[in-house]
């Protein structure tokens, strides 16, 4: 049963590395395609006068959620915070949770790309990872409780 428990582990490692690079992706493109469209005018010589600043925002939010994904990644491939996956887990549940609403807002709000393509992939990393944060906050769980439960098990 041990050695199910260490492949379960990997795996699910594996998995919350890639999922959290996927969506730092999915955030710079979206970001990216924000940003090219946040341009809002132009004078008689062609150039940029100025940008929405909300549209600037939700852009740069959109980069700044990337970075934040590839650090806590990072994080996780090299096993910085293996002995607190409780606070990992948490982190992922909030990036999940975040993402859905950004891609609810993308999906709901103005069409701000012409491509429905980075929306559905917002969701979908975002139902994941929230999926995944869960699942490594309920992996933590089970590991303290059998801690706890160990020495009432080698009692007569």
């Amino acid at each position: 049963m041990q050695a199910g428990r260490s492949t379960f582990r990997s795996t699910h490692w594996l998995f919350g590395v890639l999922l959290g690079f996927i969506g730092a992706l999915v955030d710079f493109y979206s970001g990216y395609l924000i940003l090219g469209q946040a341009q809002t005018g132009t004078d008689n010589m062609g150039m940029i006068t100025g940008y929405t600043l909300s549209v600037l925002a939700w852009g740069v939010g959109l980069v700044v959620l990337g970075i934040a994904l590839v650090v806590t990644s990072i994080g996780l491939f090299l096993h910085l915070w293996s002995n607190r996956m409780h606070y990992t887990g948490a982190l992922m549940v909030a990036y999940g949770i975040i993402m859905l609403l950004i891609g609810g807002a993308m999906y709901l709000g103005t069409p701000i790309m012409n491509s429905i393509i980075p929306t559905i992939a917002m969701l979908a990393v975002g139902i994941l990872m929230a999926a995944d944060g869960a699942l490594m906050l309920y992996s933590r769980s089970l590991q303290v409780a059998s801690k706890i439960a160990e020495p009432v098990r080698g009692e007569p």
